[in-house]
């Protein structure tokens, strides 16, 4: 009797363990399918930030080539405001000829007042026109760098 009895222990002990290996194996195995979730759902995390990283990149370079252009316009106009400034200036020097061939000239050279006048004003033209030009060279590159930074920098602090 006590070896039956030792045996159904046995038995008993033998179907508890594999019981509960059976359980442990089902934990495993619910682990190995919560892990596979859990690296599935990772990987398209991943991919969605990926996805969300290019599309931002896609925009800021959007953004810089916008940014590229207007400075390109800037340029542009600059360049026209420097181009009318010479006119201008063309004209300034024009108008001096011009009254420096009245102050040579006999006529004029008869009224030593005017001649004065002339030859101040003569002057004051030249000196204005020097200064005109690079004034309004310096102020729109200041400016087109100004406006070429601003811009840059919306598209970083974004």
């Amino acid at each position: 009797m006590k070896t039956k009895l030792t045996k159904y222990i046995t038995e008993i002990i033998a179907v508890a363990l594999l019981f509960g290996i059976g359980i442990q194996t089902i934990r495993i195995e619910q682990h190995k399918a919560n892990h596979a979730g859990l690296e599935a759902e990772y990987a398209r995390y991943k991919e969605t930030q990926a996805r969300a990283v290019l599309e931002l990149n896609a925009a800021h370079q959007k953004e810089i080539e916008q940014i590229g252009r207007d400075g390109d316009e800037k340029l542009n106009q600059a360049q026209a405001m420097l181009d009318r400034a010479a006119d201008d200036l063309n004209g300034l020097r024009s108008e001096n000829a011009r009254l420096r061939t009245a102050r040579n000239s006999t006529a004029a050279s008869q009224c030593k007042a005017e001649y004065e006048r002339i030859g101040v004003l003569t002057g004051l033209l030249d000196e204005c026109a020097a200064k005109y030009t690079a004034m309004a060279g310096v102020a729109q590159r200041s400016r087109v760098s100004g406006l070429t930074c601003e811009g840059a920098y919306k598209v970083v602090g974004k």
